[in-house]
């Protein structure tokens, strides 16, 4: 797992974490998009459809992996005035299916504002997009960077 860092090819701030493919990594998947999310100052909704979407990718991902698979999870947030957070997850190996059930696409549709899976003979990547909205001024006062 690596923290926080500038990539020009991202267009901003970016996480990369590399995991176990298993459910139980899900939750510290979540909480790092969530957190990256929160230090950009989004809103309490924008954080809870971004922990939705994030394990609902992931969790398509992980079911279809093979045992001794990785999940590799780059969330990025861009530097734009109304940030973009946009989250993709890669698995090698697996089932190589694109396929997301009904359910899936109808949680991703209400809760981002693109997505998509790509899969090939030896890895499926699955991502999203979404648009966090800053307060100009946070419940709590001035944003801890202001």
């Amino acid at each position: 797992m690596s923290g926080v860092e500038s990539d020009p090819a991202v267009g901003g701030e970016y996480v990369q974490l590399d995991v176990p493919s298993t459910t139980d990594q899900l939750r510290l998947v979540r909480l790092v998009v969530v957190g990256l999310a929160t230090s950009h100052g989004a809103d309490v909704d924008d954080l809870e459809d971004l922990r939705i979407a994030t394990g609902e990718i992931c969790a398509h991902l992980v079911m279809q992996a093979h045992r001794d698979a990785r999940l590799v999870v780059v969330a990025s947030v861009s530097p734009d005035a109304e940030p973009v957070v946009r989250v993709t997850a890669t698995i090698d190996g697996g089932s190589g299916s694109s396929a997301l059930d009904e359910l899936s696409e109808m949680v991703l549709a209400t809760t981002t504002a693109a997505f998509g899976v790509e899969a090939t003979e030896h890895s499926t990547v699955a991502w999203f997009e979404r648009a966090v909205h800053v307060p100009a001024e946070p419940r709590g006062g001035l944003r801890p960077d202001a």
